[in-house]
């Protein structure tokens, strides 16, 4: 897999979780009557920050591991799974605060999912980190 597929990916997660916060806010100006679930006030928070502080650490203890990598091919492989990982536990916070603002009418959920989408940003593939991360082959 080459560095534009992980880009595609990472646009690919992007998208699906754009287009579910367009639903969601659709939905909630539909002004249905939405079950009041209090502990999400708590869920939220703590899926967005747990995702994304849960995705930095994994990052980390894969990074170092990284100069073990023996092949291009061993070192885009291994960079990818980083990615993927840290974009998915970030995702995950982010689905569970369009959730919560759907199913308790309380948009202001949105702000959350707008930190993660930020973290998501930061945590993007970016070849200057890749190279940062992985030593020249001999």
């Amino acid at each position: 897999m080459d560095f534009k597929k992980l880009q595609l990916i990472f646009y690919a997660l992007v998208g699906g979780q754009l287009l579910f916060a367009g639903v969601v806010f659709f939905m909630l100006q539909q002004q249905q009557e939405f079950a009041d679930i209090p502990y999400f006030s708590i869920l939220v928070p703590a899926a967005v920050l747990s995702g994304a502080f849960l995705g930095y650490y994994l990052n980390n203890q894969l990074r170092v591991s990284a100069a073990e990598q023996q092949t291009e091919e061993d070192q885009l492989l291994h960079y990818r799974r980083r990615v993927i990982l840290r974009l998915a536990l970030t995702e995950g916070g982010n689905i569970i605060a369009l959730v919560g603002a759907l199913l308790t009418d309380n948009t202001t959920f949105f702000l959350f999912f707008a930190l993660g989408m930020a973290i998501f940003f930061y945590f993007r593939p970016s070849l200057v980190e890749m190279a940062n991360d992985y030593p020249p082959l001999k």
